[in-house]
């Protein structure tokens, strides 16, 4: 699996504390690397945060972490996840004013859903074992969840090899059996078309290219 099919959730980070911070964003498309972020708006303006955004004070702008991926040149892949309804619109026309053709846009509900791709947004679709993929919706590729178990079997991702597709890895619900999931993935790791989003892109990286 290539670098750059590894993406790095909320970033390249050794602190929790650092997650969705400038610096983190940074340090992991400074080494190539996905990055996996969150958004939310906050008096008018798109900052990345996981949670409600009660001040500004050290939350990173959507716009100042994109002209600096734009300043580096980079082409690595953005999986933004939308955390606030309302905020299409505006995302459209930053990522169009920055001119951000690399990208995902995933976990919005359903009318969110159905906006964006109304304004031709590249969109994945989150399915886990307790959601199935929308109908009649057309979409760029699949976000694959697992929150209580790998649900999945080797038969589907078969099935599913030539389509664009990005695994949660179990770590990210605080499970330690991720693992498990990746030796599945090593099957595939020359595939183009998967990719892991993980809290241990470092580990990731080895792994798939022992």
């Amino acid at each position: 699996m290539k670098i750059k099919n590894i993406i790095a959730h909320r970033g390249l980070w050794k602190n929790k504390k650092e997650q969705n911070s400038f610096a983190s964003l940074n340090n992991a498309i400074l080494n190539n690397y996905g990055v996996e972020f969150d958004i939310r708006d906050y008096n008018g303006e798109i900052y990345i945060s996981h949670d409600v955004i009660k001040s500004k004070k050290s939350k990173c702008l959507l716009e100042n972490f994109l002209k600096f991926y734009n300043k580096i040149q980079s082409s690595s892949i953005l999986a933004i996840n939308i955390k606030s309804d309302g905020l299409i619109t505006d995302l459209k026309k930053i990522l169009v004013k920055n001119k951000i053709k690399n990208y995902f846009i995933f976990d919005m509900s359903f009318p969110q859903t159905y906006i964006a791709k109304k304004n031709n947004l590249k969109i994945f679709l989150r399915i886990s074992e307790f959601e199935n993929i929308y109908k009649n919706i057309a979409f760029e590729g699949l976000w694959v969840d697992c929150f209580e178990k790998i649900w999945f079997s080797n038969n589907l991702l078969r099935k599913i090899s030539n389509k664009k597709v990005c695994f949660v890895s179990p770590e990210l619900h605080n499970r330690s059996n991720y693992k498990y999931l990746w030796k599945m993935l090593k099957k595939y790791k020359k595939t183009k078309n998967f990719f892991i989003c993980t809290d241990y892109p470092l580990k990731a990286l080895k792994y798939f290219n022992d």
